[in-house]
């Protein structure tokens, strides 16, 4: 028999009094069997509550020895609801860290027996736990026992100001949303979090259709009540990708179309698909010329949303082709955007339709330099040589890396590039190429211009002579001259 003061004991550091325990009697380490299972631990998942109570008479330590497998007994006793058993635990007083997680693991596995077993315990911060677990988790019927719990505002979570309903909503819980409601009133189904959204944005930022249409029919207030950054419902689904809910908004409350941010952004400029962008266009085909006062056009926010959609970014430049060359506060057109995007399908489609755009880049790559770099496959030839004839003067303009066009189709190893330079470009033009801007090895200017004075002796012949020899370095003297 060994005698213990009147102190809390490191094995016992969950009991909350362990003065109670003032004689203990100490014996040898509980057996345990191959799965790591005491005496204990078979009471306790069988609900034998006369063993449980006398072992843990004997040691109350007992109690959190683990399994192989983790387990105490007193979890499970939990696990398996059984009531009994955790009653006889709950004699020894278990502090909050404890009582929490076993409110977890029965609310996880739905004991209500449990739930309602521990209730009398538990302070308010407690229960308001245990109102959220189950209203995550979607058991109704613990929601329904946990109700006389639930504060007057709703709110249980502190630091968010996070309702019930917020909560119900976040988790897509339809049938926990629905009772809520029908026990709260209207001031709480309108409350914001401290992010300043109502139940409705937490429905759609979840995109579940089913809890949106249910606050929407069941609550037309939600409607107009605008987010924080003043974005209505609608521009909210179309943020959240809920393309259920922008679609069901649209048939139903057509009218949040007209509706702005205070920045001037309209739905057209969130529109994340073509589908969507030609429902607004239809119902209202002004949208597309309205201009934030940043200056950005639903063109610019097409091109520089994450994810490359070049269905809608053409159906878009198709509505208002002059959008491209549009430059908003910072100096940036759409094509801009998407050449910092590097959404190469999207940079070609541009090019393809418009060859004639005249625009240079921020590190001073004309649209002769862009279509040399992304232009590089048998079917995109034709397309390249109309940029090259709409582009011809810049076919010597370098970059801010001193690369002109052809430099970029010999670094991209581009041969259709190549080829085209070499059938349009006259050798004194290559000559100025390779000398003036960032010159290439001279084995490839050699054999480039070799090339070139045979291709074209037609009609340079006069000047083949003078040509072969500057080029090819055999030339006694350095002289200028001019072609």
């Amino acid at each position: 028999m060994i005698f213990q003061k009147k102190h809390k004991m490191l094995c016992d550091c969950f009991v909350r009094d362990a003065a109670k325990y003032d004689v203990v009697q100490r014996t040898k380490p509980a057996q345990k069997d191959k799965r790591g299972w005491t005496a204990l631990h078979h009471a306790a998942y069988d609900n034998s509550a006369h063993d449980v109570e006398r072992l843990l008479k004997d040691d109350p330590t007992q109690m959190f020895v683990k399994t192989n497998s983790g387990n105490t007994a007193l979890s499970l006793a939990v696990k398996h609801g059984n009531v009994e058993s955790l009653l006889c635990f709950m004699k020894y007083q278990l502090v909050d860290p404890i009582k929490g997680s076993m409110l977890h693991i029965a609310i996880k596995r739905g004991q209500l027996g449990i739930v309602d077993a521990m209730v009398p315990s538990c302070n308010n911060v407690q229960l308001h736990y245990a109102l959220e677990l189950a209203t995550i988790y979607g058991y109704v019927h613990i929601v329904r026992s946990l109700s006389r719990f639930i504060p007057s505002d709703f709110i249980v979570h502190g630091k968010y100001k996070y309702t019930l309903l917020h909560i119900a909503a976040m988790h897509d819980q339809l049938d926990i949303l629905q009772y809520l409601c029908s026990i709260c009133s209207s001031e709480i189904i309108t409350v914001k979090d401290t992010d300043g959204d109502t139940v409705l944005s937490c429905a759609i930022k979840r995109s579940s259709f089913e809890l949106v249409k249910f606050l929407v029919d069941t609550y037309p207030q939600l409607l107009y009540i605008t987010n924080d950054a003043n974005w209505n419902v609608l521009m909210q689904s179309q943020f959240s990708n809920n393309y259920q809910a922008t679609n069901y908004l649209l048939d139903r409350y057509s009218l949040f179309m007209h509706l702005k941010t205070e920045e001037r952004m309209t739905p057209l400029h969130l529109a994340s698909c073509i589908h969507i962008a030609e429902r607004l266009h239809a119902l209202d085909p002004t949208m597309i010329d309205v201009v934030t006062i940043t200056g950005r056009t639903a063109l610019h926010e097409a091109v520089g949303a994450q994810n490359e959609n070049v269905p809608l970014i053409k159906y878009l430049l198709a509505l208002r082709p002059a959008a491209i060359s549009a430059k908003d506060a910072f100096g940036c057109t759409p094509f801009d955007c998407v050449l910092e995007t590097k959404f190469d399908k999207t940079v070609k489609m541009i090019i393809t339709l418009m060859p004639d755009l005249d625009d240079v880049d921020s590190h001073g790559n004309t649209m002769l330099h862009i279509a040399t770099k992304h232009f590089s496959l048998q079917e995109d030839e034709s397309t390249l040589q109309r940029v090259f004839d709409s582009h011809a003067k810049d076919t010597k303009t370098p970059n801010k890396d001193g690369d002109t066009p052809y430099h970029v189709a010999r670094a991209q190893n581009n041969q259709f590039a190549i080829r085209i330079y070499e059938h349009n470009v006259c050798v004194a033009d290559m000559f100025d190429i390779h000398t003036q801007y960032n010159p290439l090895d001279t084995s490839e200017l050699q054999r480039s211009v070799a090339k070139e004075c045979v291709s074209l002796d037609i009609y340079l012949l006069p000047d083949l002579n003078f040509l072969a020899q500057e080029f090819l370095g055999t030339s006694k003297k350095n002289k200028k001259r001019k072609l």
